[in-house]
């Protein structure tokens, strides 16, 4: 049922975000034909307000395009699980966790996707033989590093992804779990929605300082991690190439702590709104 549920939800989602793909795109060939046909220097009135034009319309498209990826996924919880459709869409033979992942997944996916449309953009504008050059030479020195360093590139790599993941899902969660708190509450729901975010981000930012502060008591000397990285303080005794290892790994295990962290925070606002959704909904 969690499939259906994705698809549906892509489905009515993809109508709104699909077109305005489509729209940064174009206006990012316009500007690219713009560059090229004046070399860069607008010569004349006429193209100096029609580049302008383009430029602001770009601009403002890359806005709408994230206010509207914060507003849908907002809008698509608040009305599909506690607003009328909820009468509906909680008679469907499903769970109540499985509505919150599809919400959730496709929430990630359209902001994921909004990021490399914009990257996309932006590499269509530059498009040109200097591009061609960098992108070249980013993907040699990928290689490069990883023929030198081996899995720990790869190991760094997917630390940082595993991250920023855990991050988005946390945000929208967070959100979630402030929008469920406010329904509790009809006459002030926004009022307490915002209270609950606000006083989520307290206790979230307390625990992370006694969680980061003791992370850093354990790789400090005397730590319980200090003799595994006790070799970076006498760079002299091991190769360059290994100490660059190491710094990779201490990287990687430092971002992994705060992925756990994150992914903590993740599994108190999903069982926050789940609960409020199965034992205390309250449909506008």
């Amino acid at each position: 049922m969690l499939k259906k549920l994705l698809k549906y939800e892509l489905k009515a989602t993809s109508r709104i975000f699909l077109p305005m793909y489509g729209l940064l795109f174009l206006f990012s060939i316009a500007m690219l034909i713009m560059f090229k046909t004046t070399s860069g220097t607008f010569s004349t009135t006429p193209m100096a307000i029609i580049g302008f034009l383009i430029g602001i319309g770009y601009g403002a498209l890359v806005a709408a395009i994230f206010v509207m990826t914060v507003v849908i996924s907002i809008q698509r919880f608040n009305r599909n699980l506690l607003g009328h459709e909820g009468y509906l869409s909680l008679t469907l033979p499903t769970t109540i966790a499985q509505h919150i992942w599809a919400k959730l997944l496709v929430s990630c996916l359209w902001v994921i996707l909004s990021c490399v449309a914009l990257a996309i953009s932006i590499i269509i504008m530059a498009a040109d033989d200097n591009m061609v050059r960098v992108l070249s030479s980013i993907f040699s020195s990928i290689g490069k590093a990883t023929q030198l360093y081996g899995g720990s590139v790869w190991a760094m790599g997917f630390s940082i992804l595993a991250f920023i993941v855990t991050c988005l899902l946390q945000c929208i969660l967070g959100v979630y779990m402030a929008i469920a708190v406010g329904s509790l509450c009809p006459k002030h729901r926004v009022l307490t929605g915002i209270g609950a975010y606000t006083v989520g981000g307290i206790v979230q930012g307390t625990a992370g300082y006694f969680f980061f502060r003791g992370f850093d008591k354990a790789t400090s000397a005397g730590g319980i991690l200090e003799s595994w990285f006790q070799t970076l303080s006498t760079r002299d005794n091991i190769s360059q190439v290994e100490f660059d290892i190491r710094q990779m790994h201490m990287f990687s295990i430092s971002l992994g702590g705060m992925t756990i962290f994150f992914l903590v925070f993740c599994a108190i606002f999903f069982v926050i709104t789940h609960q409020i959704l199965k034992n205390h909904l309250n449909l506008q």
